[in-house]
């Protein structure tokens, strides 16, 4: 059997350095030929777990009140990261998203983990959410992008309606902790080594290419 590097990877929906890592993370993949020769696991970490339900707020609008930064600075530093998203085929639409709890699409994320659609839903989430600036605390649009996924809408509506799954989330948050995980992207590779945030392509390449050979060895 081809060895496997374990990676482990925690992220939320609406943090955009989570989805330019998890490009620059395929993009290293692909550089050094080793798709498959990993093991991707996604896991679940919630950056504002206090943020009400069922409602919404403009990121950068809820970012300033939150941070005190000016909208100004903000709306300079949203630009910026727009155009690391392109470099990586990502149309990033930052001062349009809208901020929300993310805790249901959490455990609808890892019930989709069962149905084996847990990869496609987390990409479908992200575009649909960086790209489209689809609003997450509507029902409605979490059901539209259930069924483009091909799972089953009444299924996720039950899930949504009740406490199903929450003992998987807390298994990912609490895993988290005992790796030191306090923000996301966070990378853990065979459980041994980690590091945080959408690091430059080189270190991406460096780590991975330092456990590849370990494993191959």
């Amino acid at each position: 059997m081809t060895p496997t590097l374990s990676i482990e990877i925690w992220s939320d929906i609406i943090c955009p350095f989570c989805y330019i890592g998890k490009m620059k993370l395929e993009q290293a993949l692909r550089k050094l030929n080793a798709l498959d020769k990993v093991e991707i696991t996604w896991r679940s970490f919630q950056l504002d777990p206090t943020f009400p339900k069922n409602t919404s707020k403009n990121s950068a609008i809820h970012l300033s009140e939150k941070t005190g930064i000016p909208m100004e600075r903000l709306s300079n530093m949203f630009v910026e990261l727009n155009q690391t998203g392109q470099r990586y085929g990502i149309d990033l639409k930052l001062d349009q998203t809208p901020v929300f709890n993310t805790y249901d699409l959490h455990r609808l994320w890892q019930w989709s983990k069962t149905e084996n659609k847990g990869q496609q839903f987390k990409e479908e989430f992200l575009y649909q959410y960086f790209t489209n600036c689809v609003d997450f605390s509507v029902e409605e649009n979490i059901l539209k992008s259930i069924e483009n996924l091909g799972l089953d809408k009444t299924k996720a509506l039950e899930i949504i309606h009740s406490d199903a799954y929450t003992q998987a989330f807390n298994f990912d948050m609490e895993r988290g902790r005992k790796f030191g995980v306090r923000g996301v992207p966070h990378f853990v590779i065979n459980q041994r080594k980690s590091f945080v945030g959408a690091q430059e392509d080189e270190l991406f390449e460096e780590m991975l290419k330092e456990e590849l050979e370990k494993i191959n060895n």
